[in-house]
């Protein structure tokens, strides 16, 4: 196309020369800067034409990795978090059956690592306001009452309802999931269920749970808690411990950190929710709420407490209501975790390397 655009710009006169032979005949021949010209366009063109090939060529003789080198390669600690992940549900469904005694060794084993590891992260990241929420109050709780007052039962029914009220609905509320790989998402599991699971064999396997522990936990049958205080322990105080965190939380940092906790640098449990995550709960708040947005997000928050709190009456005195719970809040745990894999997860893939996934170049 260069060279037919340069020779369409000269006229016939210019492109050709007249030889005349002897018997008379005329023959036009090009000229020879015309032909110099256009042998320096040809030339150009085939360059052009050369260049693509030659950095196909450069790319294909780069050596790719196979799928088996690129696994090895990468994602080493995603893998040992896989495997130590698969482990722990498994022993903690066996120590759910078998002996009771060793989750509260590993529950606090697992905080110990986790919570560190946590506020380490969330620290540098700016979502050290996360480590405020009701979840890590309520797993020092659990921790206390371990450690310091296993034998104290008006304390365990405190623990009992906050551990199996707001926390552990909140893994249905903001879609917790089971997440092998993902620490992040396995330390949120862990620190959502695994008090409740506590409560659950302390409240119906005292005997058991106590068996290697260094004091007896309370020992609170039906029979032994029938005094008329249940609602009180059970119920009032552990939403009247909420409230007052609620008051804490609304005091401390709304008003003495307005700027800092409302600045868009750091994220904190409210604007999460407020204006980030996409639940029901989330969805409301914006809906409903305007100005007066965080007025309607501790409302919210009220309601979402007491009627969590008031159904842990049920799962203290009926044990088929409490195990029907557990597996109920665990099956959406694993969906939301299927859900991430089969929906969520090849996308991205997909989306960062769509061709060379397992070392190979598209056609």
């Amino acid at each position: 196309m260069s060279l037919q655009n340069g020779l369409n710009g000269c006229s016939l006169k210019q492109l050709t020369e007249v030889a005349e032979q002897d018997d008379g005949t005329k023959w036009a021949y090009p000229a020879d800067d015309v032909i110099r010209d256009s042998g320096s366009v040809a030339e150009h063109r085939l360059n052009e034409i050369e260049q693509p090939y030659h950095e196909v060529q450069a790319v294909e003789s780069k050596p790719q990795l196979g799928c088996k080198d690129r696994l090895n390669k990468s994602n080493c600690p995603e893998k040992m978090v896989f495997v130590v992940s698969i482990l722990t549900v498994i022993v903690v469904c066996c120590s759910m059956m078998s002996f009771q005694w060793f989750l509260p060794y590993l529950y606090t084993a697992y905080l110990s690592v986790l919570i560190p590891i946590r506020a380490y992260k969330y620290t540098n990241l700016k979502w050290q306001f996360f480590l405020a929420d009701w979840c890590y109050v309520a797993n020092a709780m659990s921790i206390l009452f371990l450690w310091a007052a296993p034998y104290k039962s008006n304390y365990f029914m405190i623990v009992f309802g906050v551990t199996n009220g707001p926390v552990t609905w909140s893994i249905v509320l903001f879609r917790n999931c089971l997440v092998p790989h993902s620490i992040e998402r396995m330390t949120c599991l862990i620190i959502h269920l695994m008090p409740s699971l506590i409560t659950y064999l302390v409240r119906w396997y005292p005997t058991e749970t106590s068996q290697h522990w260094y004091q007896d936990f309370a020992n609170t049958t039906r029979m032994e808690m029938a005094t008329g205080w249940e609602f009180l322990w059970l119920v009032a105080v552990p939403l009247a411990c909420y409230m007052c965190h609620l008051v804490l939380y609304l005091a401390l940092f709304v008003w003495a950190l307005g700027s800092t906790f409302s600045s868009s640098e750091y994220l904190n449990n409210y604007t999460f929710i407020a204006y980030q995550s996409n639940n029901v709960f989330s969805r409301a708040i914006r809906c409903k709420g305007g100005k007066f947005r965080f007025l309607v997000y501790m409302i919210f928050q009220g309601i979402y407490a007491s009627i969590t709190i008031a159904m842990t009456w049920l799962w203290f005195n009926f044990w088929i209501a409490h195990i029907v719970f557990l597996c109920f809040v665990f099956t959406i745990a694993t969906y939301n975790g299927s859900t991430y894999y089969l929906d969520l997860f090849p996308k991205k893939a997909f989306e960062s390397d769509p061709y060379r996934l397992c070392g190979k170049t598209p056609e």
